[in-house]
């Protein structure tokens, strides 16, 4: 199969672009410092927050897309939700999956006083719609 300028925008593409609901971070909006992850987005701040590390060529990210989307409808005003494309080479967002050693993807952190915190348990609706009701 060629891979045509097209389809590699397309594999490299954030999913979640076209979304007012939710925001497609960057390397920029996050500071490394004192071996912590740091969000620097005033979008953020004072808010109930969760930030998703995906791939848009990953299969199951595409899937829990729109998932993540009507989350982010049901709980808008209570509950902050980010994505950050680890393959956005041109921002370098792969330094902050680099930093957190992120080894699978999709992978879901929760922001407690601007510091990620990793949740651990699978990224899908049930969790997600758990942790979010359980902490608005």
């Amino acid at each position: 199969l060629l891979m045509t300028d097209k389809n590699k925008n397309d594999f490299y593409e954030d999913l979640y672009k076209d979304d007012e609901n939710i925001d497609e971070l960057k390397y920029k909006d996050f500071i490394i410092k004192d071996k912590k992850l740091t969000l620097n987005n005033k979008e953020f701040e004072n808010n109930k927050s969760l930030i998703i590390f995906y791939a848009p060529w990953c299969g199951h990210c595409k899937t829990i897309c729109d998932d993540v989307k009507e989350l982010s409808v049901t709980n808008l005003n209570k509950f902050k939700i980010g994505v950050v494309n680890i393959s956005d080479n041109k921002n370098e967002n792969y330094l902050l999956s680099d930093f957190l050693k992120i080894d699978s993807i999709p992978c879901a952190y929760i922001i407690e006083n601007n510091h990620l915190v990793k949740l651990n348990k699978s990224v899908n609706f049930d969790n997600l719609f758990f942790y979010i009701n359980m902490n608005i």
